[in-house]
């Protein structure tokens, strides 16, 4: 893309040839002669002038055989140097000028004007590397022209002294395109770069990079507008993205950062510092509609989550919610258990369990706290669902998220189902580690976390035969091995090499929670059918965020989901009854 071109040729200039009378050998019918300079010349003379058609040969091996007029190169001549290279086409006075074709020795050509032995005017080069067409100076390319590589790449605009200089186009093989500006070479000035997945920048360029104010626009229709240094957005801008959530503030390498204002896309407005794109520093945090009971919080933030908050003062503090976490844990689950009722002998049924398992950041309450609603009121889980949640929001109401609560939870609920028919539906959302366990964490309280081989040997204890599990946390899938069987749906919210996105103290979900339960499940007619939507919806996210991609994982095999199936049907029959009843 930087390759500057330039063409080196030896210019052949030729002086006038003439011999005196001295000088001839006896002349025949064909006159032969010896000049001074030792060539041997055959062909027509004059009145001792090479004058008409001839050639000579030269002792170093150059020879050239064409017109001559007053004992010069003169018309049309063919010449071949001892380097070997030659030049075929038209003289002019002695020299090398007019329209020919001039062949090098590595077997690059130029078929064009020449003038006084240089390539000048318009013509075609063709060398290892591609094929130049257009105007060309003192055998460098000069004025318009293009140059298509042999790669498929193709530069067409203007030249000087064999540099791109002025308007030009540059366009890869793969489809990605500079047209604008280009100084001695590079492509500085105002232009536009489109690349091949269809993304644009339209603005100021330095040595091919993105460099002063311009405005960049994805494939998907967000946009960028500010300040860019060396190829990425840093200094003062703006994010306009295309479902409506936008940023204006400072930015570093395309990251806000500094202060600035956001709004989301529900509405919900942040303002004050951010750090490497997340709330950092002070800030005010005000919601479309109350979040917890609360419309603003002005706190500290730190990498996006709230570490001060003097807004939530019903919030119980850490002192009493320990202690009201000794005293009424086995209140609030024996009032759970009997809230579940039994099941219908007469259908599937399906039960759920929601588990929360950090309590430093409200998403993952708010996570499960959508998904029993959403089940129960749309699935036939109501009076068949509880919660485990771990906040200091829900602390007087819910009980806790522990291996503890998890254990006798699943065995209470396995003794309301039906083994062999019912479905057990588990949702978990939290951190998780790299050793594949599941974070359960509360306000500096000492809780064991709940790893894949321990969740297995639970669900193993219990008769249920039918289960969905859903785990919703960084390295989730390292959970597939230890829970998988053939009567066993098992989806996790990432790879278990790769950690998940979302997990923010003011996010309504995680981004694989709102993918799958919130935007594809709702349209979906299945699971797993839901699964595949929502790992297309976040691979999309991820990647216009540039973050490493999760990818989700899903183990389906053929017998879950036949009595998924079975299940399905009996709760679209249900619908269709209570429908005809009103």
């Amino acid at each position: 893309m930087k390759k500057t071109i330039v063409i080196f040729m030896a210019g052949v200039v030729l002086g006038g040839l003439f011999l005196n009378k001295g000088m001839l050998h006896k002349i025949t019918s064909v006159p032969v002669a010896t000049l001074p300079d030792g060539g041997k010349y055959m062909g027509e003379l004059s009145n001792g002038v090479l004058q008409g058609v001839g050639e000579i040969e030269w002792p170093n091996g150059t020879h050239f055989k064409g017109d001559f007029e007053n004992g010069e190169f003169h018309g049309d001549g063919h010449m071949t140097f001892t380097n070997g290279q030659s030049y075929r086409g038209e003289f002019n006075r002695g020299e090398i000028s007019g329209f020919g074709t001039f062949t090098y020795n590595d077997n690059s050509h130029y078929k064009g004007e020449m003038l006084n032995g240089l390539m000048n005017g318009s013509g075609t080069f063709v060398e290892k590397g591609g094929e130049y067409i257009g105007q060309l100076k003192d055998n460098l390319f000069h004025g318009s022209g293009s140059y298509h590589h042999d790669n498929g790449d193709v530069y067409s605009g203007l030249y000087q002294q064999g540099r791109y200089h002025g308007k030009g186009v540059f366009t890869y093989s793969g489809g990605e395109q500079f047209s604008g500006d280009f100084v001695d070479g590079t492509f500085t000035g105002m232009g536009v770069h489109k690349s091949v997945d269809a993304g644009e920048y339209q603005g100021g360029f330095e040595d091919w990079y993105y460099h002063g104010k311009g405005t960049y626009s994805d494939q998907w229709g967000d946009k960028w507008i500010g300040e860019f240094d060396k190829g990425a957005l840093t200094g003062p801008g703006e994010y306009l993205g295309k479902d409506g959530a936008f940023y204006r503030g400072e930015f570093s390498d395309w990251r806000y950062h500094g202060e600035g204002e956001y709004h989301s896309v529900e509405g919900d407005v942040y303002k004050g510092s951010f750090k490497y794109g997340k709330y950092h520093g002070e800030g005010t945090l005000t919601y479309q509609q109350p979040l917890d009971g609360i419309k603003t919080i002005n706190g500290v933030w730190r990498r996006g989550r709230l570490e001060k908050d003097n807004a939530r003062p019903q919030l119980l503090s850490q002192k009493s919610f320990h202690e009201l976490a000794m005293y009424n844990q086995n209140e609030l689950l024996n009032k759970a258990w009997q809230g579940l009722e039994e099941n219908d002998p007469n259908k599937i049924d399906m039960y759920l369990l929601t588990v929360a398992g950090d309590g430093s950041q409200g998403v993952f309450r708010r996570e499960s706290n959508f998904i029993k609603n959403y089940f129960d009121n749309k699935l036939g889980t109501k009076g068949k669902s509880m919660q485990l949640v771990n906040s200091r929001v829900t602390a007087r109401d819910i009980p806790q998220s522990t291996t503890t609560s998890i254990k006798r939870s699943l065995t209470t609920m396995a003794g309301r189902m039906d083994a062999q028919q019912d479905v057990l539906f588990v949702y978990l959302t939290s951190h998780g580690s790299k050793d594949h366990k599941f974070y359960l964490n509360h306000s500096a309280m000492g809780l064991n976390d709940l790893s894949a081989k321990e969740l297995a040997k639970m669900l193993a204890d219990i008769p249920v035969k039918w289960k969905v599990l859903v785990v919703s946390a960084c390295y989730s899938g390292g959970f597939i091995p230890e829970l998988k069987d053939e009567n066993t749906l098992v989806i996790t919210a990432a790879a278990s090499d790769r950690t998940s996105f979302g997990c923010s103290d003011g996010a309504e979900f995680t981004y694989f929670g709102e993918a799958f339960i919130k935007d594809a499940l709702p349209t979906s007619d299945s699971f797993s059918a839901a699964f595949d939507k929502a790992f297309e919806r976040v691979t999309q996210r991820e990647k216009a965020e540039e973050f490493e991609a999760s990818i989700p994982q899903i183990h389906k095999p053929k017998a879950i989901l036949a009595q998924l199936e079975r299940w399905r049907a009996g709760l679209v029959e249900k619908i269709e009854e209570v429908a005809q009843g009103e």
